[in-house]
């Protein structure tokens, strides 16, 4: 199950949208006839605010979210705007979205801004009539396109809200829908109340309701357990893990400094690293032996309180970079395919050879798949093999390298993955990611998730992808002195 759009789902139930920047689970009927929008015997003013959302995988803490209505305009006209947004440790990624209604009921405009580590993607539905102009900048490529405009109206969005209010019994159901802004796609899933029960919380009892959404696309199911005025107090879902959401108050909710947290964001003292230096030294206290992985690109020097100074300094290309097939013998386990490098497979070989241009040298050839890479995987899927990621055309870091590694070794080009802590100037902080390391010559690192042929230098290698990243809460990262040469 992919995992942000499922959390999108989950905000979408717990705000009455029905709108994420392209969840699986929920469809509204794009390209067919918009009926007139109606809706009566509801005051949605009573129901606008915003709620909060502690959001935790396997019962820690792993970022937090929020779900809003509000009022506002639209050329002029009253509106209201129904969105989320969602901040997650691990992996590094941001994303908001949310849809405006005219007061009437018509959709007008969806809006989605997405961020993992060092990319982004904004995606922006405007309709007119009975057409929806889609523009979106992702991976550095812009594109518009003009698609049939959702039949989704604020009825359709209030959906959920109104069928808790109505004091259902279990059994009662109604059917979600939604729009993929990102795929211009739509989504069904259908809302079952299982049970009505008294809940005694904060020393009180309350009314509320538990109950399951089921995909009509994967079959994916969600459970909800609602109070009485439709607010979502709890919603989770199981997919490679136990993924919940919990209502907090908005201090909490935003806390990402607590114990849990601890172990997914290492926030350095002091200076912030530049993203962009071609060098940098850090103070590391906490690092265990097993943990120092010592090469031309970063280096480890034992000072005298225990702690380690690092120097990292980003690669450069070499005057001459080999042609390629690369047959030497010591090199040969960087070309075999695996279960997650499917270099053999007929499709990854075929793309590799429509990427890579005849006569190619290995520094041209790493640059031309890092680029389509970065250019052609949308952030999202929760794939971790080159052919899912290539199936499915997203995916978050690993997947990325992987597509790009398997790319790598379809041509001849040594290439294989690694994971350590890389800093993220959103978080402010260096947390668990993938990349590749690919071999022109010598070994230099290049990360196709944040397209960089050559990955910047803000990043510690702990392995390969095998290597566990354990123990982050020990760690403590003072960046004391940062380099002054910056990446042309």
């Amino acid at each position: 199950m992919e995992m942000r759009f499922a959390l999108f789902g989950l905000l979408a139930l717990a705000t009455g949208c029905g709108h994420g920047p392209s969840q699986p689970w929920f469809g509204g009927y794009a390209g067919a006839h918009r009926a007139a929008p109606k809706v009566t015997g509801f005051d949605i003013d009573n129901y606008l605010g915003a709620e909060w959302y502690g959001v935790y995988v396997n019962g820690s803490k792993l970022g937090y979210s929020v779900s809003f209505r509000e009022k506002t305009t639209h050329n002029g006209k009253p509106a209201y705007r129904f969105g989320s947004e969602l901040a997650l440790a691990l992996p590094l990624f941001r994303s908001s979205c949310y849809s405006t209604y005219l007061a009437t009921g018509e959709l007008v405009a969806i809006h989605s801004i997405n961020e993992e580590g060092g990319r982004g993607s904004i995606y922006c539905g405007m309709v007119t009539d009975d057409t929806m102009t889609v523009t979106s900048s992702a991976n550095d490529v812009q594109r518009t396109q003009a698609v049939p405009a959702p039949a989704v109206t604020l009825e359709d969005e209030i959906a959920s809200l109104r069928l808790i209010l109505s004091d259902p019994q279990p059994g009662a159901s109604v059917t979600i829908k939604s729009y993929s802004l990102e795929e211009c796609d739509t989504r069904i899933s259908i809302l079952t109340i299982k049970d009505k029960r008294t809940l005694l919380l904060d020393g009180s009892e309350m009314i509320v309701y538990d109950a399951k959404q089921v995909s009509q696309v994967d079959g994916g199911l969600t459970s909800v357990l609602f109070d009485r005025r439709g607010k979502a107090l709890r919603i989770g879902f199981s997919g490679k893990r136990m993924w919940e959401l919990r209502l907090e108050p908005e201090e909490t909710a935003k806390n990402l400094k607590t114990a849990e947290l601890a172990g997914y964001i290492v926030r350095p003292k002091g200076k912030m690293p530049s993203p962009t230096a071609e060098r940098l030294r850090l103070k590391i206290t906490g690092l265990e032996e097993e943990q120092i992985v010592a090469d031309s690109r970063q280096q480890f020097e034992k000072m005298d309180d225990g702690a380690w100074l690092v120097t990292l300094t980003r690669d450069s290309w070499p005057a001459q970079p080999p042609a390629l097939p690369i047959a030497d013998p010591e090199l040969a386990e960087f070309l075999k395919p695996t279960a997650r490098y499917q270099s053999d497979a007929p499709v990854l070989k075929a793309k590799a050879t429509h990427i890579v241009t005849e006569n190619s040298d290995a520094a041209q050839v790493a640059q031309a798949i890092c680029a389509w890479v970065y250019a052609n995987l949308r952030i999202g899927k929760d794939v971790d093999d080159a052919l899912g990621a290539l199936r499915v055309g997203a995916a978050l870091c690993k997947g990325n390298t992987a597509l790009f590694v398997a790319l790598c070794r379809a041509t001849g080009l040594p290439a294989r993955g690694v994971v350590g802590l890389a800093y993220a100037p959103t978080f402010e902080g260096f947390g668990a990611h993938a990349w590749a390391e690919v071999y022109v010559g010598r070994w230099i690192a290049a990360d196709p998730a944040w397209g960089q042929p050559l990955a910047s230098a803000a990043r510690i290698k702990f392995g390969d992808e095998e290597a566990r990243i354990r123990h982050m809460d020990r760690l403590s990262i003072e960046a004391f002195e940062d380099e002054d040469q910056q990446a042309e």
